[in-house]
């Protein structure tokens, strides 16, 4: 049986470098969803 991977996993481990990296591209909704998923 594999290992199930999920959004909020994904987020976990790169969510704040991603954001980082697209300061000035995401907007105060994006970073809500985000923070919400995670």
């Amino acid at each position: 049986m594999s290992a199930r991977l999920e959004v909020a996993d994904i987020f976990g481990r790169h969510g704040e470098a991603y954001r980082q990296v697209h300061d000035g591209h995401l907007g105060r909704v994006e970073r809500r969803v985000m923070s919400a998923i995670e």
